[in-house]
Formats: structure tokens, C-alpha cells, sequence
């Protein structure tokens, strides 16, 4: 990937990783995957605590830093608004 640093592999088994970018954006992949991109002071304050950190620490703060992603409540962007309310079943 053209401007991107190596993924940093942190632990083994299911795990996070994460890659900066030249722009000073930190994009966290979880199993190789891309969950999240921050950016700005979020991206400092990630960098910053990750420095000098054991993998344990690693896996810990990325999962902090991703949220529940697993369960499908990310974080929405500005502008994007909500998502339309599922359809209910009528009787």
C-alpha cells in the first residue's frame, strides 16, 4: 500500500494491528482488516500511549481506541446522520 508504513502485528492468534500513514493518520486493522482510521489529536493520543507499550498493553489500547465494532455500533461520521429505522414486523 503506497505510503503506508508496515503493519505493526502486536500478539497472536485474533489480534490488532496497525499501520501509520504518512499524514499522521493511524489505521487500526483487526485479523488484517481495517476497522478504524484516526486522525488528528485521537491519532497523537493513540501513537503516544502505544509507544513504549508490551503487546498485551497494544492489544488493549486499540481495542479501547476501536470501540464495540464487533457489534455494529461504530461511530458515525458527521454529516452522515442515522442510520432509517428497521422495518417492524405487522400483524
Amino acid at each position: 500500500m503506497a505510503g503506508e508504513d508496515a503493519p505493526r502485528d502486536h500478539g497472536g492468534g485474533p489480534s490488532f494491528s496497525y499501520q501509520v500513514i504518512k499524514d499522521g493518520r493511524v489505521r487500526i486493522l483487526w485479523q488484517g482488516r481495517a476497522v478504524v482510521t484516526l486522525r488528528g489529536p485521537r491519532a497523537e493520543r493513540f501513537l503516544g500511549e502505544a509507544q513504549g507499550a508490551d503487546d498485551p498493553a497494544i492489544q488493549l489500547l486499540a481495542a479501547r481506541f476501536t470501540g464495540n465494532f464487533k457489534r455494529g455500533n461504530e461511530r458515525v461520521r458527521a454529516g452522515e446522520g442515522i442510520s432509517p429505522p428497521r422495518p417492524t414486523a405487522e400483524a
